[in-house]
């Protein structure tokens, strides 16, 4: 940017007149001729020698045509008395007239002696002015005034066409101004209504150097870094370096006073998250898309009104996409119990080549993962009981580690059918006092229409799959004092603790009028 000037501010004073332009009014009018035809005096030669031979005893004059016509041809041998008149052509439109004098015989080739006379006949027209047919407007002298002019019109000169004129000069002093060297016309009135006249440098405009790399290329994450230095040789001056991007508003990236010399320093680090360019977490732009070229732009301004030529860079965007997902076709049709299970399966890709993490939500619930990695195949498993009597959604997401996400929403319908069975299955979790145990003594007692089919125990570490083992039977008895009651005893007992202990009974009833029930499940553990 150029450097300040301080300019002198005036009232513009004004002076109006009429002055002449030159051009004047011309009317235009038809031309009216008139012609006339006449014959001029006939002039008097002394002598002539001539044959008759063509020459004719009368002619006429065709005034329209201007044509002469010759009639009655004088032939050789005719004879002529005095006071006989002959005509013949002569140049252009000149008749020649002979007078005979005396009684004379024409024979051709002969002369003769007589009076001779020429006359001429000629038009006479006559110009004026007719109907007015229009006006123009040219110059003093482009026409003959009041008369038939070449173009065959009638011209007469009307009155002189005057304009306005306004001149100005300096008026009374308003104040100053600072601007740029140009930014006025020096000594003359402005576009403002002002007269403005230049004077001394009133301020040094800052100068910036930008150190941003340029035509940068930002994925997701990335930064860009608005770096660089200021200056103003003006001491004391208060210094702002503002930017901005593309179309956005623009920013300032730091302020400080001046001291004539040393640079000032600026130092700002923006995101590329989501399609924006961030501050911290303020976006400052609109979501950029890729292919475009965006400019960051970056000048300084003093508390002068100067400001420095503007720095710019390109950079360009990919933002990041969400990951796809497919979702296999799967059949949990054959799910009877709730105990039985079924596995949804599928693949995901990133085209970013971003880790995703895929897993699952049952009804809107808390998010269940199910596979880490890059692009592959995933799967989980769900028990039928995970799900509630009628129309169930699970929505299955993948999200990338910007968490960019794409889902899809399943929905399963379960029908509970209420059947009356004489066998049933029941699970319970035992929680080792300890933490642990390897060997466990169980009581139960059941009705004494209960049937205990089997009992099961599975012991295992946390995260080992279940291993289900039969628990011997080692005595079944009546309760005492009761003979519908029954209490059957089962031990195992393995070689090492285990965390995780699950028991399975199986259990039935003879009839379904009858509905016997486990009274009690108690034991010790080792």
């Amino acid at each position: 940017m150029a450097d300040l000037y301080i300019w002198e501010k005036y009232k513009a004073n004004s002076s109006t007149s009429t002055v002449g332009t030159g051009r004047y009014t011309w009317y235009m009018y038809n031309n009216i001729r008139t012609t006339t035809y006449s014959i001029s005096n006939w002039s008097y030669q002394s002598q002539m020698q001539s044959p008759l031979v063509g020459w004719y005893r009368h002619f006429s004059y065709d005034a329209p045509t201007g044509k002469t016509y010759f009639v009655s041809p004088i032939g050789e041998g005719d004879n002529f008395h005095t006071g006989v008149v002959a005509y013949r052509a002569g140049s252009g439109s000149t008749v020649n007239k002979l007078d005979i004098v005396g009684n004379v015989t024409i024979t051709a080739n002969k002369t003769y002696v007589g009076n001779h006379y020429t006359a001429y006949v000629y038009p006479q027209s006559k110009d004026s002015k007719g109907s007015l047919i229009g006006s123009t407007t040219n110059s003093y002298t482009a026409y003959t005034n009041g008369a038939l002019n070449a173009d065959g019109r009638w011209y007469e000169r009307g009155s002189e066409q005057t304009t306005t004129s306004t001149s100005y000069s300096k008026g009374s002093y308003i104040g100053t101004v600072t601007a740029a060297y140009n930014a006025y016309s020096n000594n003359a009135r402005n576009s403002d209504g002002y007269w403005y006249v230049r004077k001394g440098l009133a301020n040094k405009v800052p100068t910036v150097v930008l150190n941003t790399e340029n035509n940068k290329t930002l994925y997701e994450a990335d930064t860009i870094t608005v770096a660089g230095t200021a200056t103003d040789t003006d001491s004391g001056n208060v210094v702002t370096v503002k930017y901005k991007i593309a179309e956005s508003v623009e920013k300032a990236l730091t302020a400080a006073v001046a001291d004539g010399s040393n640079a000032i320093p600026f130092n700002k680090s923006l995101v590329f998250k989501g399609g924006k360019i961030l501050d911290g977490e303020t976006a400052i732009t609109d979501v950029l898309t890729d292919g475009n070229a965006y400019t960051l732009s970056v000048w300084a301004e003093d508390n002068q009104g100067g400001k420095s030529t503007v720095q710019t860079r390109t950079f360009y965007v990919v933002p990041n996409r969400a990951p796809s997902l497919v979702v296999n076709e799967f059949d949990a049709s054959a799910c009877i119990i709730d105990s039985d299970k079924f596995t949804i399966s599928g693949t995901c890709e990133d085209a970013d080549g971003n880790d995703m993490k895929v897993g699952y939500r049952i009804n809107g619930g808390n998010f269940v993962q199910a596979y880490d990695g890059s692009d592959g195949n995933w799967e989980f498993e769900l028990e039928l009981g995970q799900l509630k009597s009628g129309e169930n959604t699970i929505a299955i997401e993948a999200i990338d580690s910007y968490d960019f996400k794409t889902s899809q929403t399943l929905t399963l319908n379960k029908n509970t059918v209420s059947t009356q069975v004489l066998k049933g299955v029941a699970r319970y979790t035992i929680v080792p006092p300890s933490g642990s145990a390897k060997g466990i003594l169980l009581w139960i007692q059941h009705d004494a229409g209960l049937t205990i089919d089997g009992c099961y125990l599975s012991l295992t570490d946390n995260a080992e799959a279940e291993n289900f083992v039969e628990m011997e039977n080692t005595n079944t008895a009546n309760m005492p004092n009761s003979t519908d009651v029954v209490e059957s005893e089962f031990v195992l007992e393995t070689e090492t603790p285990k965390e995780k202990i699950i028991l399975k009974l199986e259990f039935s009833r003879e009839s379904t009028d009858v509905n016997p029930t486990i009274k009690l499940i108690s034991g010790v553990m080792e």
